[in-house]
């Protein structure tokens, strides 16, 4: 178990810029989906090179678990030595 200080942002982030009417929204509305906190458990890297990693493998997708289930690309170099774990 490791404990440390992360911002996660939500994938909505700038998604509004994206419709086909121009929004009448301030800034915080379209890019402040953002929060910072405390997390504490297992790291990332641990559970995936306990999952048996293909080596020929350089990104993975990372899914939402809410209702939109919003992905994202992440770097697999990123994730095993991203910069939180160098520190440690």
């Amino acid at each position: 178990m490791t404990s440390r200080i992360a911002s996660i942002r939500c994938g909505g982030n700038s998604a509004g810029l994206f419709s086909p009417q121009p929004l009448q929204a301030d800034v915080q509305a379209l890019h402040g989906l953002i929060s910072c906190a405390e997390w504490t458990g297992v790291k990332l890297s641990a559970l995936l090179e306990e999952t048996g990693i293909e080596p020929k493998a350089r990104w993975f997708i990372g899914e939402g678990a809410d209702a939109a289930h919003v992905m994202h690309s992440v770097s697999l170099g990123e994730a095993l030595d991203g910069p939180d774990d160098r520190s440690e």
